[in-house]
């Protein structure tokens, strides 16, 4: 049983649920949703087409974790709105979702390693991301916690797969850099830094 934890498969699943736990804490506490939305279209979508094919408890898991967190997305894009948009974001989410969710179905019966090499895209597409959001809203972009555990959970996730495929080890080091410097900028001194350099930008402009 502890041989089975200690591998780095186990340490994806485990820091990546941490991290998804994270997420949706902050999203209750602060009404604002740290994972980029194309991000949670993709996650979601590839975790219902997945169970399908592998229904272990990750799956099911992480299945659980995504449609809170899709949830949390839906109503932050509804606050505020009269009650025709936010009938319109609902029904707009809803359709990424779908779309996601019948392009990875696609992808996994129709090729051979396009479960992994998803997988792997999303998280690459999921870095970006962050790294998106920590420039444009540096208040509310930085999460140390986040920073940690998804730095982890990618780099086991990558050190379990790196063999597998050629292009899975160049994308597993790719991500590992961005969640790196994510992390630096997460840290205060330096987002405090990147804060003020943001403000006199905008007062010169």
């Amino acid at each position: 049983m502890l041989n089975e934890l200690l591998t780095f498969d186990s340490g994806s699943v485990i820091f990546w649920s941490i991290t998804y736990i994270c997420v949706i804490v902050r999203g209750f506490k602060k009404q604002k949703l740290l994972l980029p939305a194309l991000s949670v279209y993709l996650n979601l979508g590839w975790e219902i087409s997945s169970v399908f094919i592998n229904s272990g408890w990750k799956n099911w898991l992480w299945l659980l974790l995504d449609c809170l967190i899709f949830v949390l997305l839906i109503a932050q894009k509804r606050r505020g709105l009269s009650e025709e948009k936010k009938s319109s974001q609902t029904i707009i989410g809803i359709v990424f979702l779908t779309l996601s969710t019948v392009a990875f179905a696609i992808v996994f019966s129709s090729t051979q390693n396009g479960m992994v090499v998803s997988s792997f895209v999303i998280d690459i597409v999921m870095a970006i991301g962050f790294l998106i959001t920590m420039i444009i809203f540096p208040q509310n972009g930085r999460s140390i916690p986040i920073a940690v555990t998804k730095l982890i959970g990618d780099f086991c996730a990558w050190q379990h797969y790196r063999l597998y495929l050629p292009i899975i080890d160049k994308i597993g080091l790719t991500v590992l850099i961005m969640n790196s410097v994510y992390l630096i900028l997460s840290i205060r001194p330096i987002h405090e830094k990147i804060t003020a350099l943001r403000a006199r930008i905008h007062k010169a402009a």
